[in-house]
């Protein structure tokens, strides 16, 4: 009997052989999961990981006013616990930010209490890795809008900082913590005399180092300040762009690696050698932890100046510098750029088209990336959303520290989304990949979830 068995299983297996042989490599089979499901529109979707606990997050409108939403997968991915309401108040959440380190969970967000009264500043933290919340804490002052909460984690050290019209804390307004959130100094403005228009915040921590970036005031400047003490004192700010006259700027953002610190935006220069009223997309940096800049501002986008180069964003990994940004020529011929250093920003690549002509790529929220070991993964929608073809959700993983990238993957439409998908977020852990987006093909607008186990999609 066992002899025929093996015989029996021996002859199943062959079969199986040979047909995985007549049909080639097998393909990752891609399976979508509705995260929200509700009755509302849920929109703008981020994720965060810490060991197996996979968190997700969105905006809800599901109870009557804006909330925001999380659900918790104790398994990667896997299995996913019921959505809960974490916001829990009865005004308009307008932005929100969190950080997940270790057991620890702290969720900042901005709110309309009474429209059209001031916007402020609450925060809610998990002790247990986003299974139960405590109860809600007020950080802004009264008075005044506070708008676009930024928070950072070093050690127990916890780091919020909001754009404020507060008198009493005026452009950028700080507060922290080094008991692990238990209690918060008072808030205090670290905008010094830059707290004219302050907006398009990053907020950054490292040990005992605390960086903020803002641009703000009537041209549009770049200020940026530190704290060498955990956020008890911080610098007088200082303006990054001083070298050169650029008319416009957009869209700053910071990446830290100490001792260097990266500064990358999108700037109008019209006495720059360049076709008339074309952006460039720039960056200068420091390699004394922000003590001081270079002085120079240097174009990455050269060679691109036939486009706008508009919204870059930057990842460091050690010695490793790259910068992404939208290049627009055209209603409708626009890419995805993308440049890399290999010396800590000495020197850099020739830019190379990720994604071509497929369509918008502006902001809010249409591309995200991220690095993986030496693995750089992009998605972004596709194409524009005023045309009568549903936008999509595009992938595509560069492999090598990103000298070369793998076909473009339609992300939305491998599983089965005949909508109108946007706002992609990308999170990686080994060799899984996770994204989530918005996606109104349900019905409505809901938040769908995939997950790869192969590397990438």
């Amino acid at each position: 009997m066992r002899t025929r068995r093996r015989r029996i299983f021996g002859l199943a297996m062959l079969v199986v052989l040979a047909t995985l042989a007549s049909k080639g490599p097998r393909a990752f089979a891609l399976s979508a999961v509705n995260l929200s499901n509700t009755a509302g529109r849920s929109y703008n979707p981020t994720l965060g990981l810490n060991g197996v606990t996979l968190m997700a997050a969105w905006q809800d409108t599901t109870p009557g006013s804006d909330q925001i939403f999380m659900r918790r997968s104790p398994d990667t991915g896997m299995t996913w616990n019921p959505a809960v309401n974490v916001s829990q108040s009865p005004g308009y959440v307008l932005e929100y930010d969190w950080n997940f380190t270790g057991r620890f969970l702290f969720l900042a967000w901005s709110e309309w209490i009474d429209l059209p009264a001031d916007a402020h500043i609450f925060l809610r933290k998990s002790t247990d890795g986003g299974a139960t919340f405590q109860p809600l804490v007020t950080l802004s002052p009264p008075g005044g809008t506070s708008r676009a909460p930024r928070i950072a984690v070093s050690g127990r050290n916890v780091y919020v900082a909001w754009q404020s019209t507060n008198s009493a804390c005026a452009g950028i307004c700080f507060r922290r913590s080094n008991d692990g959130g238990q209690s918060f100094s008072g808030a205090v403005s670290i905008a010094g005399a830059y707290s004219a228009g302050a907006q398009e915040l990053s907020l950054s921590a490292s040990g005992p180092y605390v960086f903020a970036l803002w641009m703000g005031g009537t041209a549009n400047s770049i200020y940026f300040t530190k704290s060498t003490d955990g956020g008890a004192n911080f610098s007088p700010p200082v303006r990054v762009n001083a070298s050169i006259t650029d008319y416009y700027r957009q869209a700053p953002r910071m990446a830290v690696a100490i001792p260097n610190v990266y500064v990358v935006w999108s700037m109008a220069a019209y006495a720059y050698p360049s076709p008339p009223d074309h952006y460039l997309a720039v960056y200068t940096w420091s390699n004394d932890s922000g003590a001081t800049f270079d002085g120079g501002i240097h174009v990455l986008s050269q060679g691109d100046l036939s486009y706008d180069s508009t919204y870059p964003e930057i990842i460091v990994n050690g010695t490793y510098v790259f910068v992404i940004w939208n290049a627009n020529q055209g209603a409708r011929a626009k890419y995805i750029s993308y440049v890399r250093s290999v010396d800590g920003g000495a020197t850099w690549s020739t830019f190379t088209h990720i994604a071509d002509g497929l369509g918008w790529f502006g902001r809010p929220g249409p591309i995200s990336w991220l690095l993986s070991g030496t693995d750089i993964h992009v998605a972004w929608i596709s194409p524009p959303g005023s045309t009568s073809v549903p936008t999509n959700i595009f992938y595509r993983r560069g492999t090598n520290a990103g000298t070369s990238f793998g076909t473009t993957v339609n992300l939305s439409g491998s599983v089965g989304s005949t909508g109108n998908s946007g706002n992609p977020r990308l999170l990686t852990a080994g060799r899984d990949v996770f994204a989530v987006w918005e996606d109104d093909t349900p019905g409505n607008l809901d938040i769908m979830f995939v997950r790869s186990q192969t590397g990438g999609f």
